[in-house]
């Protein structure tokens, strides 16, 4: 088995900063979930872009809450 070139550091760093800094967003626009090497990297990062394109807050604790509600129904 061949791993691909990764580094979770670097995905833990782009996560961290889209929850500071709503600025990072447009830093990103080139990248979706399915790039992250962890699974859980990506569906963190399609819930702040999902929130981020509904105008809501996307800040550590409203990911949390988020999650915490588990997916939504409709």
């Amino acid at each position: 088995m061949i791993d691909s070139p990764h580094s979770l550091p670097a995905e833990r760093a782009i996560l961290g900063a889209l929850m500071i800094d709503p600025f990072c967003l447009a830093d990103v626009k080139g990248l979706d979930g399915s790039d992250f090497f962890r699974a859980e990297h990506g569906r963190i990062f399609s819930l702040i872009m999902h929130l981020a394109g509904e105008s809501q807050p996307h800040s550590m604790m409203a990911i949390i809450e988020r999650i915490q509600e588990g997916p939504s129904e409709g």
